[in-house]
């Protein structure tokens, strides 16, 4: 034990960094027993097919589908192919195939993800996850280190920073990866700012890399001149300010370049994505109300997931942003004693910047998310900045214990008091004007009970800050309870938000998997699987065909040919599925042969015959689908993409005989006999398939997989023209004769972006490496970033309507008004019908309810009113009787194509009109919640008593001392 003392005495930071990286192993550790994983795969249950095989389980938690049917999915496949030996550029299963690795949510080439590649599936995703927040904790330690931040402050500001609700509860998306390495990047330009040369500038673009090959470059889109300012702000200080600035230049220019083989090909489906193209059209802000910020201090102030009793506004993801109750308290301490020190100013900028920017600050937080740099980014995804900046700063308060002049010394007490007294009052007066909402939710950890450990923890923490102050900071102990206070205030959600899954619910086999498989293997078949499943990219789990998935891009083309009604989200999220009727054309033009359904399901079509049924799923035969690839000897083109989609979906091409062929110019003819001849898939892995085809005359091989940049074709052994066919497939034109026909996906995007990574990394390791020796303010490297090319053929025009509820606040059972004025009619769409649609939905509820015509609100989308042509719409005025039940409702206004069966982000003519309103509650619970509130306002007296008795001045600075 003495040798531990003496190791910890002489090298205390390692003792830190050690703590810090065992400390989420604690926290998760029961997720590496043999059996478990820790993965929201439990949440399979709830859907077909899987509930045929009677696991007897129940969700953990069944808010992380996402992890479920998207990224761990997406991770098991990147594993699979990497140890087949092929690198995983294209995944065949979902979209009719996409790209795979150019979707950087992938993160393949993150050296967390790697772990996947040499580890069991269960114990790499564990790891993965566990590991995030070491890093994190880690990273945040070495940062405050840097800032010259002692080192007892360092650590609790760590504790904060690793195990924020932000992280936690997004903790297995990739997303969360660039959240991991912001102090990293700000470690290593304080680093540079210290040191100025090679290795620093070296250190700084494998950062910089990183964070881009960590999943979410959107994150860096914003991050970097959030980065940048930082280092402008540093600059003053340094010994050669502009050197400093042409060394972070040149460090930030060759991360990116190092990262060019992941943005190449990213950028590359960003142009052909149709998630990209809505938001360059329109990007909905959806900002947090201010009513979600009580989250900051009780987590499950609106009730969790878990338990089934979420009550609050968005989803509990997004508004879970707590960093514990410490940096609240150590806040007043930085404005007031640490003012002055490097960091205090910017980082309090940016907790206030990012704060505007997420809870929708008028006017500052408007003008901030119209920024170029959020246009497809949520509003809501920049709070990272918030959870990072407040850790900082309350380590620098809590850094300022020990080294506050005497004068600063002074105020420090009563500004910990006076923040104390803010944060409880302001708890406890949500806690009462939320008291019969919360009682009505039946909340598994009723509301009195989350105060009541709110403000013990809060008493502790703000007690033990003023003793910190009486000691000047000289308290072991006190330090050591400190951090324990933090860590017990973020362990509720840290500790239990993430499931601990039994690894006999990790992605099992139904049987109809089985089935379905062999018919597939033999016949290339796709399968639809029907939206009443409720899931989505079971392509990609069961290494099965389809046209619908979800990889948060979607290709832009595959959704206007396959999609007409439009299945994505306002904000272009979620999954893609196929709409196409089944009597369509198109639907046996994309090869769909088997149809997978919900047991007992009936057919969806008179054609369609019983393939398969059982007690997991009913799969039905479409005998009229289309081979996978087949040959036609007729062609049209020189046509538009609206022409061919209405050619399409109106069932006027005969896809069987003849092809769509884009373009005009060098399109080869083709002609002969109606049966043009035969051909068969021979090889058929993701990046390569081969034909051998026969043709009686000169005719178009279509190969029914989605086109792409990137895809060539061969015919026997020679390089030739590959055509976009029916908007979205591929064709190929084949002389008469017998041909091997081979297309492989090898896009030049990657290739060079691979090319200029490795020249780039070959430079960053000779920085790193280099003999120690000082940069040159001319060491600066110029980037040319490319113009991000708009994907959306336009923007979407602003609504020419203004909405107004009132009034704002209703009691239960009351009655309101809600009024659409016309504004400017400069903006009013020519020639087209607009249907009016009216929707509501109130915090907590799942699904909008519409407004019909008869003034009563149903499930199923109806539209309200319609606008024609030649009789503008002039605006409406609705009122509603007898409002409720209470809580707050978001009113809204869509302008929908008249020609759309569903009012979907596909056919929005202008934005929708948003208006919140609150229901009051009738009654105030009765003389139990009297009694309760008292009884709250009580301890919450004498917690205020307590701290300011609490003597905090060192004896020597007391009044009169």
């Amino acid at each position: 034990m003495s040798r531990l003392a003496v190791f910890g005495r002489k090298h205390p930071d390692l003792v830190a960094c050690l703590l810090l990286l065992i400390l989420p192993f604690l926290v998760l550790g029961r997720a590496l027993l043999p059996g478990k994983v820790l993965s929201a795969a439990d949440s399979l249950v709830i859907y077909a097919p899987w509930t045929a095989l009677a696991l007897g389980a129940v969700p953990e938690n069944p808010l992380l589908l996402d992890i479920t049917f998207l990224f761990h999915p997406a991770v098991l496949y990147g594993a699979e192919e990497i140890r087949a030996g092929r690198f995983p550029l294209w995944n065949p299963h979902v979209f009719g195939g996409a790209p795979f690795f150019a979707n950087p949510q992938t993160a393949l080439l993150f050296p967390l993800t790697a772990l996947a590649y040499i580890l069991p599936p269960a114990l790499a995703l564990t790891l993965m996850s566990v590991l995030k927040l070491s890093a994190a904790g880690v990273g945040m330690y070495w940062f405050l280190r840097r800032l010259d931040v002692a080192r007892r402050a360092a650590l609790v500001g760590a504790v904060a920073f690793e195990f924020n609700a932000l992280l936690v509860t997004w903790l297995q998306w990739s997303n969360t990866s660039p959240v991991v390495l912001l102090p990293l990047l700000f470690g290593v330009t304080e680093l540079l700012h210290a040191r100025p040369g090679v290795r620093p500038v070296g250190a700084l673009a494998l950062t910089v890399g990183l964070a881009v090959f960590a999943g979410y470059p959107q994150r860096v889109v914003y991050g970097l001149p959030v980065l940048a300012i930082w280092a402008l702000y540093r600059c003053r200080s340094a010994a050669q300010p502009l050197g400093f600035l042409a060394c972070w230049v040149a460090g930030a220019a060759l991360g990116l370049l190092l990262s060019g083989v992941q943005l190449l090909p990213f950028v590359e489906y960003a142009r052909a994505s149709a998630v990209f193209a809505y938001r360059e059209e329109w990007m909905p802000s959806f900002p947090l109300p201010l009513r979600a910020a009580i989250t900051l201090l009780m987590p499950y102030f609106y009730g969790s997931p878990l338990s089934r009793d979420f009550w609050g506004p968005a989803n509990f993801n997004e508004i879970a942003l707590s960093v514990g109750v410490v940096p609240w308290l150590a806040l007043p301490l930085a404005l007031v004693a640490a003012w002055s020190r490097p960091g205090t100013k910017y980082f309090a900028g940016l907790a206030v910047g990012s704060a505007a920017l997420v809870y929708g600050a008028p006017l500052v937080g408007d003008a901030l998310a119209r920024l170029p740099l959020f246009s497809t980014t949520l509003i809501v995804r920049t709070a990272d900045l918030f959870v990072f900046a407040l850790p900082v700063l309350g380590a620098l308060g809590l850094a300022a214990v020990r080294t506050a002049l005497p004068a600063a010394r002074r105020l420090l007490p009563a500004a910990v008091r006076a923040t104390f007294a803010l944060l409880s009052l302001g708890a406890f007066g949500f806690t009462w004007s939320h008291w019969t909402l919360a009682e009505r939710a039946a909340m598994r950890v009723p509301l009195w009970a989350q105060y009541a450990w709110f403000l013990l923890l809060l008493t502790l923490a703000a007690v033990l800050t003023l003793r910190l102050l009486r000691a000047a900071g000289a308290a072991p102990g006190l330090w050591v309870a400190l951090a324990a206070i933090e860590l017990a205030s973020l362990l509720p959600v840290a500790a239990t938000y993430n499931p601990v899954t039994d690894t006999r619910l990790f992605y099992p086999r139904p049987p109809v998997v089985a089935h379905l498989r062999e018919r597939t293997a033999r016949d290339h078949g796709r399968i639809l699987f029907d939206s009443g499943l409720g899931a989505a990219n079971f392509g990609t789990i069961f290494r099965l065909d389809e046209f619908g998935g979800y990889d948060g891009m979607t290709p832009r083309r595959v959704e206007q040919l396959a999609d007409p009604i439009g299945s994505l989200d306002s904000a272009a999220s979620g999954a893609f599925r196929v709409t196409v009727p089944v009597a369509s054309p198109v639907f046996d033009l994309l090869g769909i042969r088997y149809v997978m359904l919900t047991p007992g399901s009936p057919s969806p079509a008179p054609h369609l015959v019983l393939e398969y049924q059982g007690p997991d799923a009913v799969v039905y035969r479409n005998d009229r689908a289309l081979p996978r690839t087949f040959l036609v000897s007729r062609t049209r083109t020189c046509l538009d993409d609206a022409a061919t989609l209405r050619l399409l979906h109106g069932g006027a091409l005969d896809v069987r005989r003849e092809v769509i062929i884009a373009g005009c110019d060098g399109v080869p003819p083709a002609g002969g006999p109606a049966e043009a001849g035969s051909a068969e898939i021979t090889s058929d892995v993701p990046n390569r398939v081969v034909i051998d085809a026969t043709t009686r005359a000169a005719a178009y091989l279509v190969l029914a997989d989605a086109w792409f940049p990137g895809w060539q074709v061969r015919v026997d052994g020679a390089e030739q023209p590959l055509w976009r066919a029916d908007h979205a497939l591929r064709a190929v034109w084949l002389p008469p004769g017998r041909h091997q026909v081979e297309f492989r996906y090898a896009p030049a995007s990657f290739r060079v972006g691979l090319l200029v990574s490795a020249l780039t990394a070959l430079v960053v390791a000779g920085l790193l490496w280099a003999p120690g020796r000082r940069a040159t303010s001319g060491a600066a490297l110029a980037l040319a970033l490319a113009v991000w090319p708009s994907a959306a053929d336009a923007k979407l025009p602003a609504a020419p309507f203004a909405i107004e509820v009132a009034p704002t606040e209703v009691s239960e059972g009351g009655s309101l008004t809600l009024r659409v004025n016309r504004g400017d009619a400069s903006s009013e769409p020519d020639g087209d019908a607009v249907d009016v649609y009216v929707s509501a939905v109130r915090d907590g509820a799942r699904g909008w309810l519409f407004l019909s015509p008869a003034g009563a609100f149903q499930g199923t989308p109806a539209a309200y009113v319609r606008a024609v042509p030649g009789r503008p719409f002039g605006g409406l005025l609705v009122t509603l009787q007898g409002v409720g039940p209470g809580g707050w409702y978001r009113f809204r206004v869509q302008f929908i194509r008249a020609s759309a069966e569903q009012p979907t982000r596909k056919h929005y003519v202008y934005p929708p009109l948003l208006a919140t309103v609150r229901v009051e509650p009738r009654g105030d619970g009765g003389s139990g919640a009297a009694t309760a509130l008292g009884a709250l306002g009580l301890l919450t007296l004498v917690a205020l008593v307590l701290t300011w008795l609490i003597p905090a001045w060192p004896a020597s600075d007391a009044p009169g001392g």
